[in-house]
């Protein structure tokens, strides 16, 4: 699983992707809707084409393909 995050610093983005990682999808879910200032994109490894956005990542983010 691949994480990238928006967040308020640089030391919060960093802590927030190895939580990511390890809280999961749902996870980091349940947090950015606690957190509103935060985001995320979420990658799974074993389906690359599953893209996750979460919290304010929806706002922020725009999807090539």
């Amino acid at each position: 699983m691949a994480a990238s995050r928006v967040a308020p610093s640089a030391a919060a983005a960093d802590a927030l992707a190895t939580a990511f990682l390890i809280l999961g999808v749902e996870g980091a879910r349940a947090y950015c809707a606690q957190h509103p200032e935060i985001g995320a994109v979420m990658i799974a490894a074993d389906a690359p084409q599953r893209v996750v956005l979460l919290g304010r990542a929806i706002e922020d983010v725009e999807v090539l393909r």
